[in-house]
């Protein structure tokens, strides 16, 4: 058996809305609440954002500094990054 035959659909929507509320908790703590979307999920990796781009990957939770506001950029590494 594999491990994801382990894991029933209920448990995987309950992580992928973990995921989702701590993506919309970055944009509300970075002040662009607004811009939150899902734009990408595959390969390795999810965006987030519209104008602000959050990408989480297997490393964590980055930018894709070339789509964001400077704003967006300076909050997130004053709340997020240690």
């Amino acid at each position: 058996m594999e491990v994801k035959d382990a894991i029933t659909d209920k448990e995987i929507e309950k992580v992928g809305m973990y995921v989702i509320d701590i993506a919309i908790g970055i944009f509300k703590e970075c002040g662009k609440e607004e811009d939150f979307c899902i734009q990408y999920v595959g390969g390795s990796s999810i965006v987030f954002g519209g104008w602000n781009r959050v990408i989480l990957n297997s490393s964590g939770w980055s930018l894709s500094e070339s789509h964001c506001s400077e704003e967006f950029i300076n909050n997130f590494n004053k709340k997020f990054k240690k």
